[in-house]
């Protein structure tokens, strides 16, 4: 029976100190877009911890619950900005994303209330998109004539022009472009290889042609 005594009072002190190495705080946001309790947080690509439970929506706002680990609380102060947005690593996973508005700052407390982001308005950017969008379409209708197609270098061109536009805005846009628009445009390109995989075509030209597509998507995600 001692054993047991022990092992048992064991378990809850360690509890109790997991428990007080985590930061638990709930972030307020006026829509979940498939968030779930499971889902992580992440501050660049790395996981920094993770959604814990989604309260009912009451006055038109989530009430998202989450915990940080230890070694990740000093990133979590009042510039702290926390936003919506899918996953690089998941597709079709949502995740609570962290950037800082600014150095420094008090550090958020336990049981801290703050209000979630908003994304930014991707503005100037709609009819570029468009063309990708439509871009890739058309592209993979036409890859019996790549690369000398229209519609590849009609592509190309989009996409550089999307690359000079990301480099005049600001941080704030580019991070959003970056977590929200390119993943999309990956997306198109995985669709379009599993196209030329399965079209029975000679593989060689395409090959070419996607490189150049990744690459160009490389220098996006570097900007």
């Amino acid at each position: 029976m001692p054993f047991f005594r022990t092992a048992i009072l064991v378990l809850i002190s360690t509890l109790l100190f997991a428990g007080c190495n985590t930061l638990d705080f709930t972030v307020n946001f006026k829509g979940i877009d498939g968030l779930k309790a499971g889902d992580p947080v992440v501050v660049d690509q790395t996981p920094v911890g993770r959604v814990t439970a989604i309260s009912p929506p009451g006055n038109g706002t989530y009430a998202v619950l989450v915990e940080i680990d230890k070694e990740f609380k000093p990133f979590m102060t009042e510039h702290a900005v926390f936003r919506l947005a899918p996953s690089r690593e998941s597709p079709g996973q949502t995740v609570v994303r962290v950037t800082q508005a600014a150095p420094g700052g008090s550090p958020l407390q336990k049981g801290a209330i703050v209000q979630g982001a908003e994304a930014p308005p991707v503005q100037g950017f709609s009819g570029m998109l468009k063309q990708l969008e439509t871009g890739f379409g058309q592209f993979m209708d036409e890859v019996g004539k790549i690369p000398e197609s229209e519609e590849f270098k009609r592509l190309e061109s989009a996409m550089d022009e999307l690359a000079r536009e990301m480099k005049a805005s600001g941080k704030e846009v580019q991070e959003t472009m970056k977590n929200e628009v390119l993943p999309k445009l990956q997306k198109e390109l995985e669709a379009l290889k599993k196209r030329l995989e399965g079209g029975g075509r000679e593989l060689e030209p395409p090959e070419e042609t996607l490189e150049s597509l990744e690459r160009k998507l490389d220098t996006l995600r570097e900007i």
